[in-house]
């Protein structure tokens, strides 16, 4: 392997859980078609700004594995975060070039036996992968731009202020909160 994360082989773990999975695989495939139908509703808006959606040929079918927005002007993508302040070698850490391997477990009930196992396990692999890669696992860069969002997005969801200024997905998740808060 050339790059460091860079590997599709599957341990006998997610061996097990893909062939548990494979009866169950039509059904998924068109669960995630209805989940990308709803992501290209809800990011119309920001079309217009410069994004692009996945393009799926014609005649071919995609297993939406993941959905990835695509920016026509990086560079001018990158000068709009250097102009809200991030500094310039941060902003790799605020792009995501997509493309990359990822693990789903599915569990039959989410009993605390199960979550308590399910956390420990992805702590341990993320506890080891950290060590193995020399970097902090738990100072995530996509936690910390999380927070950054949270605080601009927190006053909005106890005010009625108008909510056009953010994206379409973030206006809809606040106005939703509004009227399902207890």
């Amino acid at each position: 392997h050339t790059r460091l994360g860079m590997n599709a082989r599957l341990d006998s773990i997610q061996c097990a859980i893909l062939l548990s999975k494979l009866e169950r695989y039509p059904w998924e495939i068109e669960q995630r078609e209805k989940v990308a139908q709803k992501y290209s509703q809800a990011f119309s808006e920001i079309s217009k700004k410069g994004f692009t959606f996945p393009k799926i040929a014609a005649g071919h079918k995609s297993v939406w594995a993941q959905y990835t927005l695509t920016v026509e002007d990086r560079t001018g993508f990158q000068a709009k975060l250097q102009a809200a302040g991030v500094p310039e070698h941060l902003i790799s850490h605020k792009e995501m070039p997509g493309n990359r391997p990822t693990t789903v477990l599915f569990v039959n009930e989410v009993d605390p036996f199960t979550l308590g196992a399910l956390v420990a396990m992805y702590e341990h692999m993320t506890f080891v992968q950290g060590i193995v890669w020399g970097i902090n696992s738990f100072d995530q860069w996509g936690v910390e731009l999380g927070k950054e969002m949270a605080v601009n997005i927190t006053p909005y969801l106890t005010n009625s202020d108008d909510t056009s200024s953010f994206d379409a997905a973030t206006a809809q998740a606040i106005d939703w909160y509004r009227t399902h808060k207890a």
